[in-house]
């Protein structure tokens, strides 16, 4: 009877656990030379916040499993680009909910440090419901409740400053760093102080 009962409740709980209520901590692996559930720290984020995963209540971290150099611009919060943004606060609400987002660490492995960075044509991004127009260009564009960023090396490529863009710019209710490296070249002249990174947002 005891055994039985066991059964019963195991099985119980397993159908809380599936069906519904507080989700599950997501954790997804990068790395560049395989064995990671995907090649991109953009794909491993898109897997997340562009489903059910990224809004069932539950942290979530992203795990680079090497100390390669990642060429990328990352979208933390899948925030509209310039292009497909409705130009109206009522409606951006609608298709971006800062408030749901869960929170979300990136994170090099033990011992490894990534490095962040982009060379490419930036999207341009916007992340204030309140004033559409104002749009931005960052490697790293963020929006969301919690932001947090550990063993990771940002690296300010010279086509940010021609772009006038920044490395990080966002907005959320916590943007949090740590062992975290800030790397500029002191001979790149387009570097302009507050184009690295804007806190003001957070």
């Amino acid at each position: 009877m005891q055994s039985r009962m066991l059964r019963l409740l195991s099985a119980t709980v397993a159908v809380s656990l599936l069906g519904g209520g507080a989700g599950l901590a997501t954790d997804l692996t990068v790395g560049k030379g395989g064995g990671a559930d995907h090649t991109t720290i953009q794909a491993a984020l898109d897997a997340i916040q562009g489903t059910a995963l990224g809004k069932d209540g539950t942290a979530d971290t992203i795990t680079i499993l090497d100390s390669e150099t990642y060429d990328e611009q990352l979208n933390i919060g899948q925030i509209p680009s310039a292009a497909e943004h409705p130009g109206d606060a009522a409606t951006w609400l609608d298709m971006v909910e800062p408030d749901q987002l869960d929170a979300i660490t990136i994170q090099g492995a033990e011992g490894q440090r990534p490095v962040i960075e982009s060379s490419g044509d930036l999207t341009e991004y916007g992340v204030f419901p309140d004033d559409p127009g104002d749009m931005f260009r960052a490697t790293v564009a963020f929006l969301g409740t919690s932001v947090t960023f550990i063993r990771v090396e940002f690296s300010y490529h010279p086509e940010l400053g021609l772009q006038e863009g920044y490395m990080i710019n966002g907005q959320s209710q916590d943007l949090v760093f740590e062992d975290v490296h800030f790397v500029q070249n002191p001979s790149d002249e387009t570097f302009a102080g507050e184009d690295y990174i804007n806190l003001n947002n957070s």
